[in-house]
């Protein structure tokens, strides 16, 4: 016996009734020319189910979906999609609040991953597009323009060590004019290298093209400065370099080639 879709009670065509559909679905609210209109509750085969209002048959305004796994969305709907202000919440940890088009994450929005990554700002397309804020789960921290989910524009990286990059970005990689500042482990017996400070450009993520760098001891005393060419991160092409004591005084002098090391004057 062929399965037709029944109305089991009331008026199912304009009026409040309810629908037991051939494919096991259950529609129970108010109905306008024989279709879901105004407020209901559809009820799927696996146990899906769906209460707000509707719009000539379609999930269509403020509502709720919930399923058997714990998933639940609380917000606005369109043609049978999240669409406007919403709240999805994941069991497995998965929490989104904000704005959504045609089923995705659109415009501004707060998504929380369980690995324990936070972002804050603009998405596109169903990721991160625009200005925003991503807080890693290392520490990290990200201000800056997104493009397709990556880092990508004018952004700052505060890192959970202490180091600090602000700069130009592309494809989540440092790339173009930046300033950044790395803090390195040192010894409490020493005056070993506590901070480097970069000023200039990048590539893929390393110093490439002409820049500076500044490095200090753990007291907060300059000790070497070079300035001249860099390349895949590397003291490259001609440059000088310069070694203080702590008073500052220069106390070497080294201006000529470079490759990683001083090469010699040319």
């Amino acid at each position: 016996e062929v399965k037709k879709d029944t109305c089991v009670s009331g008026d199912c065509a304009n009026g409040t009734g309810t629908m037991h559909y051939a494919d096991g679905k259950i529609y129970e609210g108010q109905w306008k020319n024989s279709v879901p209109n105004g407020q209901g509750t559809m009820t799927l085969h696996d146990d899906t189910e769906y209460v707000g209002l509707f719009k000539d048959g379609k999930l269509c305004g403020q509502g709720t979906m919930t399923n058997s796994i714990g998933l639940k969305y609380v917000g606005q709907w369109k043609d049978g999609k999240y669409d406007g202000q919403g709240t999805l919440s994941h069991p497995g940890g998965l929490k989104y609040v904000g704005q959504w088009k045609d089923g995705e994450h659109d415009g501004q929005g707060t998504l929380n991953t369980p690995d324990g990554r936070k972002y804050v700002g603009q998405f596109k397309n169903g990721t991160h597009n625009g200005q925003g804020t991503l807080i890693e789960p290392n520490g990290n921290k990200y201000v800056g323009q997104f493009k397709d989910g990556q880092y990508d524009g004018q952004g700052t990286m505060i890192y959970s060590d202490g180091g600090k990059y602000t700069g130009e970005w592309i494809t989540g990689q440092k790339h173009g004019q930046g300033y950044g500042i790395d803090v390195l482990i040192f010894s409490d017996t020493t005056n070993d290298i506590s901070k480097r400070i970069y000023t200039g450009p990048f590539k893929d993520g390393l110093y490439n093209g002409q820049g500076t760098i500044c490095t200090y001891d753990k007291f907060g005393n300059l000790n070497f400065k070079y300035k001249g060419g860099f390349k895949e991160g590397r003291y490259f092409g001609k440059g000088i370099g310069l070694s203080y004591d702590r008073n500052g005084v220069i106390t070497y002098t080294e201006c000529g080639w470079w490759d990683g090391d001083f090469l010699g004057e040319q």
